[in-house]
């Protein structure tokens, strides 16, 4: 499985070693019986997979996968330790851990504890996509462009900032991650 090409390169890194970093993978429930069985196989050997029972493994459900990542930490603790901040990075991605722990250490220390901040890419203004990939019908989405939303294969925002996100997103506030 594709875990394992991870687990044995930067899961090796000093700061996911000492603890510092934390990295799971949230996954849809597979189909078969013979994908849960192994999944839940590997589940037991590692450790570090999150099941999204009654997700299915589909570009539409990225949003469901994101709030269940962000309920996921933001209700975890490392070592007793709240956890700081949150890093989404795309599988296909090498993601140098000890380099970004450091910046958004720095990062932290310029601002009041608590404060909610994002790292990553913004999109303003793009407009609505009617056909392709990517495509919502104006059902799902009357206005000619999307409101301004985060974007990129990579990014981090604090425990701080997810948590508001998900009490919007209960108040329904916040319907998409």
């Amino acid at each position: 499985m594709f875990c394992s090409v991870l687990r044995d390169s930067w899961f090796q890194l000093p700061a996911v070693r000492a603890g510092r970093v934390m990295p799971r993978f949230f996954v849809a429930e597979p189909v078969s019986p013979a994908a849960r069985l192994a999944l839940s196989a590997e589940q037991d050997a590692h450790s570090d997979l999150e099941v999204l029972v009654g997700r299915a493994e589909a570009y539409a459900a990225v949003p469901h996968q994101t709030l269940a990542m962000l309920q996921h930490f933001t209700n975890t603790s490392l070592y007793g330790l709240s956890v700081l901040w949150i890093v989404k990075t795309d599988d296909d991605v090498f993601l140098r851990a000890d380099a970004a722990l450091r910046a958004l250490l720095a990062t932290s220390h310029l601002h009041p504890p608590g404060a909610r901040i994002y790292s990553g890419w913004m999109v303003k203004g793009a407009a609505a996509h009617r056909n392709g990939k990517w495509a919502v019908t104006k059902q799902e989405w009357p206005a000619t462009s999307y409101p301004e939303y985060a974007s990129g294969p990579t990014y981090a925002l604090t425990a701080s900032l997810a948590r508001q996100v998900l009490k919007l997103h209960r108040q329904g506030v916040v319907t998409e991650v």
